[in-house]
């Protein structure tokens, strides 16, 4: 679970980074708001 997390972790990481290189503050949010909710879907399975 943990290194599914961490995978998770880092994905939504580089994501938010390369839209805030790009510029796209507006996408960067909306990612880094969708991130809560998929760390609790995958710890529920």
């Amino acid at each position: 679970m943990n290194a599914r997390l961490d995978d998770l972790r880092d994905e939504y990481t580089y994501r938010v980074n390369m839209l805030l290189e790009l510029g796209r503050e507006d996408l960067a949010a909306q990612v880094a708001d969708q991130y809560p909710e998929d760390v609790a879907r995958a710890q529920q399975g």
